[in-house]
């Protein structure tokens, strides 16, 4: 979440809670493989077009998970716990 609100690229391994968390924030690399991890680092330092995009949409998808929000949302589902 740091990397994405300061509008970073992020690789990530390619497991769905990644991809349920980073959508399309980020690049995705097999975990077993580290080779497609170095590809993926190589690709954000070459295309720059890539990593601006990965960037740009890192910062949006940061906001989704603003401490503020989540505290909300967590008072929220207490309050109808609470009140069942």
């Amino acid at each position: 979440m740091e990397a994405l609100a300061a509008g970073l690229p992020v690789v990530a391994s390619d497991i769905p809670v990644f991809h349920e968390v980073l959508g399309d924030a980020a690049a995705f690399a097999d975990p077993d493989d580290p080779g497609a991890f170095g590809a993926r680092l190589a690709e954000m330092l070459t295309a720059s077009d890539r990593a601006a995009q990965l960037g740009n949409a890192s910062v949006e998808r940061a906001e989704q998970f603003r401490i503020e929000r989540t505290a909300r949302e967590y008072a929220a589902v207490y309050n109808d716990v609470l009140s069942e």
